[in-house]
């Protein structure tokens, strides 16, 4: 129903309040499934775009940033749909290069579709993009946007910037065969920084009829792994020789892929009811995960939480995370290579719990600390100094009236806290929680947690 109702507001422009609190709470063990990694859809249906081919992704996120994907596509002269909970995207017909702009300024991923665009079509019109605002402060907390612009300029796009867009030409060149990401990194030696996901992902989308392209210290993350997945599954030869991705060979020429691809499932939800269930003691199950993927993937958590105390076992496809008895304290540093910027608001959540006093640094979104205020109001001793939190374990206490959600992690985790500390919370502006966690109110109700949501 939530879903529905938000969709109206996009495809209609009617402004909506959305707030959510929990209902009920009786927390126990549980075990839940998980849809896919919405991140890794946006990268596949760019690809299926550039490609001007058929797919049915089998495991959609069931969020709001999927209906708007759906609009995107139907308007650029596909057709897409979701049936049977599985998204059916047919790219065959797409020939408007503009992007539209109230659309691609609904969400972040919109910009990938400047790549996707120039290869399908030679050009692209870009208004730009919306989605959570975590960038640095400086830049009034907007996400940045010319690192594609710089990778599209070593393809050959010749870019022109207006007032209101961007706009795109293709002009190929042909002897680019590589690029290296660390010339988009923060630091000369390691992958650092907001922009070597960004890179990686446009450039994997423009090398994708390249019969041979290299990409050198590549950000190897959920997302990219899919897209190397589904590259493989279309005729590519992939290969990840330490940092470098190296793709060789052609597409299949059938441009109607009938056997569905499977993404990954979401890893920020995974460690969002990890963290959940940790802090209130009890034990989850994921079922019938891509294992291959999520143990490459979330290496740097998983051992984290090896650090931390806490047992994860493998049953075939089917990760047990178990609570400790006790959390240990840990220093954390969140770089590319290291966990997943998203989810640094959870492992800050977790660490209330432990010993002792320490420190998160955050090297890839460095202002990314708009949460903290929310769990300060229900009793978390955090003190932010520049790009680092300092974290004194504390108990969380209850608390009664209005949070804001701001983004999504922020939203999930001010979630997460209001029901360990079983406070009495309505977080308001609650549409960027359905933008990124699929089926919310289900898997809530499998661990015992009533939600209610109020549009108005």
């Amino acid at each position: 129903m939530e879903l529905e109702l938000l969709s109206k507001q996009y495809f209609l422009g009617v402004p909506k309040s959305v707030s959510l609190k929990v209902e009920h709470t009786n927390i126990h063990d549980g075990t839940l499934n998980i849809d896919g990694y919405k991140h890794s859809m946006v990268q596949i249906i760019s690809l299926i775009i550039a490609l001007k081919s058929s797919v049915i992704i089998k495991n959609p996120p069931l969020v709001s940033d999927t209906y708007v994907y759906i609009a995107i596509i139907n308007e650029l002269g596909g057709v897409a749909e979701l049936r049977n909970n599985m998204l059916y995207v047919d790219a065959r017909g797409i020939c408007h290069h503009n992007i539209p702009m109230l659309l691609g300024q609904m969400i972040h991923g919109s910009m990938y579709l400047c790549p996707a665009l120039s290869v399908a079509l030679g050009e692209f019109t870009y208004y730009g993009s919306g989605g959570c605002q975590i960038g640095d402060n400086e830049a009034n907390n907007s996400r940045p946007i010319q690192h594609i612009m710089e990778v599209l300029s070593k393809f050959g796009v010749h870019i022109s910037f207006a007032e209101k867009c961007i706009s795109g030409k293709m002009c190929p060149v042909e002897n680019i065969d590589e690029i290296d990401i660390m010339s988009f990194s923060t630091d000369a030696h390691t992958l650092s920084g907001p922009l070597v996901g960004g890179a990686t992902k446009t450039a994997l989308i423009l090398a994708v009829n390249k019969e041979r392209f290299v990409i050198k210290n590549a950000y190897l993350k959920t997302d990219v792994m899919d897209m190397l997945r589904f590259l493989d599954s279309i005729g590519k030869n992939v290969e990840i020789i330490g940092p470098d991705i190296i793709i060789q060979g052609a597409v299949k020429r059938n441009i109607v892929y009938e056997t569905p691809f499977s993404l990954t499932q979401c890893i920020s939800e995974i460690i969002t009811y990890s963290i959940l269930c940790l802090a209130s003691g009890k034990k989850v199950r994921f079922l019938n995960l891509n294992r291959t993927t999520i143990e490459r993937s979330l290496a740097p958590e998983f051992s984290l939480f090896k650090q931390m105390g806490v047992v994860t076992v493998w049953q075939g496809t089917d990760l047990i995370v178990y609570a400790p008895t006790k959390i240990n304290s840990i220093d954390i540093v969140v770089q590319p290579s290291t966990i997943q910027s998203d989810h640094h608001p959870f492992f800050a959540l977790l660490l209330l719990f432990g010993q002792k006093q320490v420190t998160l640094t955050e090297y890839v979104w460095k202002d990314r600390f708009k949460y903290i205020e929310n769990l300060q109001k229900m009793g978390a001793i955090i003190n932010v100094n520049g790009n680092q939190i300092t974290i004194t374990p504390s108990e969380l206490k209850k608390y009664e009236g209005n949070l804001p959600a701001l983004d999504v992690r922020s939203a999930a985790v001010t979630l997460v806290a209001s029901i360990v500390s079983r406070s009495h919370v309505d977080i308001i502006d609650a549409h960027h929680i359905f933008r990124g966690y699929s089926r919310l109110k289900q898997n809530m109700q499998e661990l015992g947690i009533e939600l209610v949501c109020d549009i108005s």
